[in-house]
């Protein structure tokens, strides 16, 4: 299914970059990494299905597709490292993230996990895959309530990123940014959260984001709210 096919993408991703963790990744490193992608992909396949499994029908289809998609990333990576002023340096892989809210005295756990932390001089990109369709329109905000419309739940997710980051590592002097690969559009290449026309995460963007995370959880916890089905969505037919 779809969701397996993400976690495969995710997986091979991992395998590729974990020996450039805390390190610089060049030109070059891209270049020999690009020549293990075939067999990369068909090792972390294999661990679910049989190689005759592999050999024709959806399932080889879907696995040229990934194979497909991750040999387009590193390529594009490639120009992309090409570009740089100063080198590329692997921060970090599926890092878990955590940060305390303290709200109305209540201590709240705030978890997620990040694909990828990468940094360029002061520059540092918070990255997600998605294997999935995303437009840049859909995380860019013009004000912080923006993020409390349903079609900008990726521009919040990246947000909440930027926030727990922010709560355990020092952010002074640098340029914070977060945002989506989106396999679907490879062209696109990372596109950013924005908040009027800027990709740049500022402190005062989070204390925003803060407490408007903060009221929202008051507003769960509140006896006095009741919940009802949202009039956009559908029921599923099965279960009627």
């Amino acid at each position: 299914d779809y969701a397996s096919f993400g976690t495969y993408v995710h997986k091979s991703l991992e395998i590729l970059y974990q020996d450039f963790v805390g390190k610089n990744i060049s030109e070059q490193d891209l270049l020999v990494m690009l020549k293990k992608v075939p067999t990369t992909v068909t090792a972390v396949f294999v661990e679910d299905f049989k190689d005759k499994e592999l050999q024709s029908g959806k399932n080889l289809l879907t696995l040229n597709v990934a194979q497909n998609y991750i040999t387009t990333f590193i390529k594009n990576e490639i120009k992309y490292v090409k570009d740089l002023t100063a080198p590329l340096f692997i921060n970090a892989l599926e890092l878990e993230l955590k940060a305390d809210l303290i709200i109305d005295g209540v201590p709240i756990l705030l978890k997620g996990f990040a694909d990828r932390i990468d940094s360029c001089g002061n520059q540092l990109r918070i990255i997600d895959y998605k294997t999935g369709l995303v437009e840049q329109s859909q995380l860019k905000i013009k004000n912080i309530d923006g993020l409390l419309e349903a079609k900008k739940s990726k521009a919040f997710q990246l947000l909440m990123y930027a926030l727990m980051y922010s709560k355990n590592n020092n952010i002074d002097n640098t340029e914070l940014t977060s945002g989506i690969i989106s396999f679907r559009t490879l062209s696109s290449g990372f596109m950013p959260f924005m908040s009027n026309n800027s990709a740049t995460i500022d402190q005062t963007i989070l204390t925003d984001f803060e407490v408007l995370v903060s009221n929202l959880i008051k507003d769960i916890f509140s006896v006095e709210n009741s919940f009802t089905h949202h009039p956009d969505s559908t029921y599923c037919e099965f279960c009627g």
